[in-house]
């Protein structure tokens, strides 16, 4: 495992977690570490890259959903 970087702390990933706030990233995330510490290298990177798109998703989820309320709620009431 030379020239390869630590995994992360623990107050780290939680730090990911406030700041997500997706449970399921924060799995991934767990699942990435668990595999970093038991020397699989290369499932720690995949696990880590789909706790990535996983956190993308539920940013763009939760824009998408913060929109179509903003529309609903502006067309629907008389001003």
């Amino acid at each position: 495992m030379a020239g390869s970087s630590p995994p992360p702390a623990y107050s780290d990933l939680k730090r990911g977690l406030e700041k997500s706030g997706s449970v399921s990233f924060f799995l991934f995330l767990l699942q990435a570490l668990n595999s970093y510490t038991q020397g699989d290298i290369e499932g720690s990177k995949r696990l880590g890259h789909t706790a990535l798109l996983v956190a993308i998703a539920s940013i763009l989820i939760g824009i998408l959903m913060i929109a179509i309320l903003c529309i609903v709620h502006y067309t629907t009431h008389t001003i």
